[in-house]
């Protein structure tokens, strides 16, 4: 994949040829300092090295800036006969030479790399967002997808237990659904789905028992069907008891709890006993004398 704006790595602005002054200066005063003690040979060490930093770190235009003012620099100071712009000899044309062809060498081969870093660092962002919105989507697919399925889920149990369901809810977004039937019989107002009246119509004891089911699911296995005895409260003031039993359903949006009212288990009956009858004894038998009474 060819990215276009791979050659725009460098910093932008015209700052960047001040520096790169300011690096052949302090290149040609230490290649002055040492030219004492290395006389005419390696003149433009120091030069190389400011070309080579310059056209790392600020990029192209800058590097071929230093390379040619260090390049009169070169043979005006450091290539003898020093100092003298009429004569020109074998020496010259080497150090010209060998001054521009290394140069340009590490130009070339730093503007490369630098050039597939940056294109490698461009590519690896534009992976980097592409894999975030897959994510993203993928979340929100997820999020669809779970929706859907505990939609329909609530929908048979609506269908199957419409009349025994008397309060969903999902603590982590505050939502909740009170049965119209009990709300009726505690005189609630019409439907509130991000109340807290359902812990306020029940009996203090076992609103405390309920609450740690309603909103707790830390360390609980959600699968499990939990039986409750609750006592609602009704218009006059009295209760109501009710056997209920708790399901859960989780989602992203957190775990849904349903709360179904179940029958109270019925004892089984046998069918009654019938006493076996007495076998009937016919009346002369019985008044029939015994042998030898006449």
């Amino acid at each position: 994949m060819k990215i276009r704006n791979a050659r725009r790595w460098a910093p932008s602005g015209g700052w960047r040829y001040g520096v790169a002054i300011l690096a052949f200066l302090m290149a040609f005063v230490i290649q002055r300092g040492i030219q004492p003690f290395v006389g005419p040979y390696l003149p433009d060490l120091f030069f190389i090295i400011a070309v080579i930093l310059t056209e790392f770190f600020l990029g192209l235009g800058p590097a071929l800036v230093v390379m040619l003012v260090s390049l009169f620099a070169l043979d005006f100071y450091f290539v003898p006969p020093f100092e003298m712009l009429t004569y020109l000899d074998r020496n010259d044309f080497i150090a010209v030479t060998s001054h521009l062809s290394i140069n340009l060498l590490c130009i070339g081969l730093i503007e490369w790399l630098r050039r597939v870093q940056y294109q490698a660092e461009l590519l690896a962002e534009v992976s980097r967002s592409r894999y975030e919105i897959l994510l993203r989507v993928d979340n929100e697919r997820m999020l669809a997808v779970d929706s859907a399925k505990l939609t329909n889920r609530l929908l048979r149990n609506f269908t199957a237990n419409l009349d025994s369901v008397i309060y969903i809810g999902n603590a982590s977004i505050g939502y909740e659904f009170i049965g119209e039937s009990i709300r009726r019989d505690a005189d609630l107002p019409l439907a509130d789905m991000h109340g807290g009246d359902f812990l306020f119509i029940l009996h203090p004891e076992d609103a405390e028992l309920i609450e740690g089911d309603l909103s707790d699911h830390g360390d609980r296995d959600l699968r499990e069907r939990l039986t409750r005895r609750l006592r609602v409260r009704r218009k006059n003031g009295s209760y109501q008891r009710h056997d209920c039993e708790l399901e859960y359903f989780k989602a992203h949006s957190g775990v849904f709890v349903v709360l179904r009212k179940t029958e109270p288990p019925v004892a089984p009956t046998e069918p009654p006993v019938t006493p076996a009858a007495e076998p009937s004894v016919p009346l002369q038998a019985s008044l029939a004398l015994p042998e030898g009474a006449a």
